[in-house]
């Protein structure tokens, strides 16, 4: 599973046997939003329209003392951000 870190906003991989604990922002998809793919390979995805939302939950994350997040939709569950 590959988290991004809510610091530094780099992904960082886990195995199933130690993947930590992390928040989870559940929204609905919309267009420019922040995939797998942007955090991997696009250095200007915060001038995606969506960054906004990965920014706030990385803020909510830390307030709850949580040091990583995923996304899911309000259709199914991404685990780590993997997106096709």
């Amino acid at each position: 599973m590959r988290l991004p870190n809510v610091k530094t906003r780099l992904l960082e991989e886990f195995f199933e046997d130690r993947t930590p604990s992390y928040a989870i922002l559940s929204h609905t998809w919309r267009v420019g939003e922040v995939s797998y793919q942007d955090l991997t390979s696009n250095p200007d995805y915060r001038q995606l329209a969506g960054h906004y939302k990965l920014d706030k939950c990385c803020e909510a994350a830390l307030m709850s003392k949580l040091e990583y997040v995923s996304k899911s939709d309000t259709k199914r569950l991404i685990p780590g951000l993997e997106l096709p």
